[in-house]
């Protein structure tokens, strides 16, 4: 992989970052991605050192090829063979486009020199892995990722589900059975079919459902409300469409 780094790239991966990479990759959310918090600490869980590194050109990042940066998003392993917590997220997602995107960004992204504390793993967090809490799903063989038209779709809206990570608090079904520890959340098959477009896309952008509701953490509805229009759009047309499945109470 050899990433062109044209400006429409450079622009289209700053926009994924900040909906893909700052939550995590920058202390307070925002660009540029100097490092993050202790993750460790945010769950409230000993599970550990566990920063985000720096990924500004200052970083280990500098030393990386393309190819890589592509690996490390489709499987989450360094090119060392060592394991990052990017195994446990959804980039892979990504189409290549998306992807070369995001790497397009991170080689022209501002450079900060900020150095984070190296990663530990607590004994929690090693049993949590070994039982199957933590999932470790790494791919053993890279597969292309075909482009996905952006519009207001079902198939897009998918496309944004999916890289968004919905599932891993929705549950694979959208029907808010995570796997555990993770708390029950809402049904979404229930409802956004019952919202508009409008009240889909005002609650994601303002944090109020269309009864008055205040979305509650954990749900990211600050990062999810920077989604293009067109993507937010879309991921309404999916979700509205999807058919209702009822969940045990």
């Amino acid at each position: 992989v050899t990433v062109a780094g044209t400006p429409e790239q450079v622009a289209r991966g700053e926009h994924l970052a900040v909906v893909l990479c700052a939550s995590c990759h920058a202390p307070d959310g925002k660009l540029p991605l100097r490092g993050g918090n202790n993750m460790s600490a945010d769950a409230g869980l000993p599970l550990g050192d566990l920063y985000p590194p720096n990924i500004t050109p200052a970083g280990k990042i500098k030393n990386l090829t393309d190819s890589d940066i592509m690996r490390i998003l489709r499987t989450g392993i360094a090119p060392d063979g060592r394991f990052t917590f990017m195994a446990t997220v959804n980039a892979r997602h990504l189409t290549d486009e998306d992807a070369q995107a995001v790497i397009a960004y991170l080689r022209h992204t501002p450079t900060v020199q900020e150095q984070t504390p190296e990663t530990s793993f607590s004994m929690l967090l090693a049993l949590f892995v070994g039982s199957g809490i933590v999932q470790l799903d790494v791919p053993t063989t890279i597969q292309p990722v075909p482009a996905v038209a952006k519009a207001a779709t079902r198939e897009y809206g998918e496309y944004v589900v999916n890289f968004m990570d919905c599932r891993s608090c929705h549950g694979p079904t959208l029907t808010g059975d995570a796997p555990p520890p993770l708390p029950k959340s809402p049904n979404l098959t229930f409802i956004v079919p019952n919202w508009s477009k409008e009240d889909f896309i005002t609650a994601m952008r303002t944090g109020v459902d269309r009864n008055g509701h205040h979305i509650q953490p954990p749900m990211p509805w600050q990062t999810v409300g920077q989604l293009e229009d067109v993507e937010l759009a879309a991921a309404y047309e999916y979700l509205h469409n999807l058919p209702a499945v009822e969940t045990q109470k």
